[in-house]
């Protein structure tokens, strides 16, 4: 369902009314109902929004799309780039399969949208060298209003490749300071990942916690002055204001917490690691339940030599 925080962040051109806001909110019911993550399920409203307007926009009835009209929306997107239009794609077709299988329109997804590919010569994955990413984390002045908060979170993207959205909802008692790691359940894969707590991240989370978090009994690390976590947005401007700050250059590139993510993978990658081991350390699914770093040596998380300011006690 559209909440009240989905309204103030969507573009108002996305707006769903009438029939179609029905139909948006029983597809949201039906993601709810089955095993998905929350971020699969929003990630796949968030692509279907501007699909729906397009359809209300038209005047297009439920039972009267035709592959046409999909193919127009398509075809729309051209100033997209060529993964945004396959994602959006992806879950067009999802859509269009959920309203087939309720009998709404008689032609499923799967025919409509049989294939779906970007183009292969699109870049599609970025990353940044150990260089960067050193300028990336010096551009940060812990002494400046809220500059523990932010080296905190850098080094959690860019020491240990945490994704996002782990970040964001990072619990405080996900720390375990006796033991020098942390475990979440990971948003994405709802799988449990243990994370070392190395002496930069300890140290910078301390400072934080102890000098700069507003006083709160709110369970997460990092919160806003009315305990609040911070937004998707929060994030990408944070990390693209150090990026701007160190002067890296991120001309057709992609600069969000994703590709420094992408960064570590490529310099494990590089320093002779095997696609299991960087796969274990980036927390992708694997066949175990739990997903720690018992198959990389933890001194190998270290070859990003960083420099990090001294901490006071």
């Amino acid at each position: 369902m559209i909440s009240r925080n989905d309204q103030n962040i969507f573009p108002k051109k996305y707006i769903i009314q009438g029939n179609w806001l029905k139909e948006y909110q029983d597809y949201s019911i039906y993601l709810e109902k089955i095993d998905i993550s929350k971020d699969t399920i929003d990630w796949r409203l968030k692509h279907i929004r501007g699909f729906l307007y397009y359809l209300q926009s038209s005047n297009i009835a439920i039972n009267c799309i035709k592959p046409n009209n999909v193919y127009s929306y398509i075809a729309s997107l051209k100033n997209l780039s060529a993964r945004t239009v396959e994602h959006r794609g992806i879950c067009i077709r999802f859509f269009l399969n959920w309203l087939f299988d309720t009998k709404k329109i008689s032609i499923n997804g799967n025919s409509i949208l049989p294939n779906i590919k970007c183009n292969k010569n699109e870049k599609l994955i970025t990353y940044y060298t150990v260089e960067e990413l050193k300028k990336l984390l010096n551009a940060i002045n812990i002494n400046k209003e809220n500059g523990k908060r932010d080296l905190a979170i850098m080094l959690l993207f860019i020491r240990l490749g945490m994704r996002q959205r782990d970040v964001q909802t990072l619990k405080l008692d996900s720390i375990k300071w006796n033991e020098n790691k942390m475990i979440i359940l990971q948003s994405k894969t709802n799988y449990s990942i243990t994370y070392p707590l190395i002496v930069e991240i300890r140290y910078a989370l301390i400072d934080y916690l102890k000098n700069e978090r507003p006083i709160s009994k709110s369970p997460y690390v990092f919160i806003d002055n009315n305990s609040q976590i911070y937004s998707d947005h929060f994030f990408y401007n944070l990390v693209n204001k150090y990026f701007t700050k160190a002067k890296i250059n991120i001309k057709g590139k992609k600069h969000g917490a994703h590709s420094i993510r992408h960064s570590l993978a490529m310099s494990l990658l590089n320093h002779g690691n095997s696609l299991y081991e960087i796969s274990s350390i980036l927390g992708h699914k694997n066949i175990n339940d739990t997903i720690t770093y018992t198959k990389v040596d933890i001194k190998q998380l270290k070859i990003i030599s960083l420099e990090v300011p001294t901490w006071k006690n």
